[in-house]
């Protein structure tokens, strides 16, 4: 709330909030990739302003009632970005030290499994929105009725109603968003930075690496899964 306060009093507006955010978290990812530990320390400061903009630019534009389309976007692109380009940033880190493939093919999957895994916290409703409001099969009537009778939109494709998304939607998910929250996110690179500064072992580093690498993936092909297959 101090943060929106100073926000507010200084006139920044909430996309420019969100522009700031994303160019903190991009500019984390690439001190997280230099191979010095004053700078890893200052991408962590970095992705941890990213993290504090990213509450502070939601309340200035509800201060402001005006939410934008344009807004909801660079949000929406944030948070693609600042999960996964710092972890990529520090797979390069690792590459720079002992260039491998497999190194190198982990740090890009790695990356490309936490765009996933945040997309899965919305897919749901992305997916219906997709379904419902623009049409599988067709174009879909809106039928709104006036506002001053009190009664209800409704919105139909054809002559079928879809349903809302089911409980295993909406499991997925949440479970997505956990995995890929922000405190975790953060708080797993510092113990990286500090494991990387206090115990020289490329290998285990590699290993680690390696190591989250597999999780996330497996996370995300169980989204996928579940999305695609069972949650339909």
């Amino acid at each position: 709330i101090y943060g929106t306060f100073v926000a507010l009093a200084i006139g920044l507006s909430a996309n420019t909030l969100t522009a700031i955010s994303i160019a903190a978290g991009l500019g984390s990812a690439i001190l997280l990739a230099l191979p010095d530990y004053p700078a890893n320390v200052g991408g962590l400061a970095s992705l941890y302003l990213s993290f504090f903009l990213d509450q502070v630019d939601g309340e200035v534009a509800r201060y402001h009632r005006r939410p934008t389309l344009a807004g909801t976007y660079l949000d929406e692109l944030r948070h693609i970005l600042i999960y996964a380009a710092p972890v990529f940033g520090l797979s390069m880190r690792l590459v720079a030290a002992h260039p491998t493939p497999l190194l190198a093919g982990a740090g890009f999957a790695a990356a490309i499994s936490l765009i996933i895994l945040r997309f899965n916290a919305n897919a749901a409703q992305f997916l219906f929105t997709k379904k419902v409001l623009i049409g599988v099969h067709g174009l879909i009537e809106l039928h709104a009725s006036d506002p001053r009778s009190g009664s209800k939109a409704r919105v139909r494709n054809g002559s079928r109603r879809r349903r809302a998304p089911g409980a295993v939607s909406k499991a997925i998910g949440a479970v997505a968003y956990v995995t890929t929250n922000q405190v975790g996110l953060l708080l797993s690179i510092l113990a990286y930075v500090h494991i990387l500064r206090l115990i020289d072992n490329q290998a285990l580093h590699e290993d680690l690496f390696l190591m989250y690498t597999g999780a996330v993936v497996g996370l995300a092909l169980l989204g996928i899964w579940k999305l695609a297959y069972r949650g339909q």
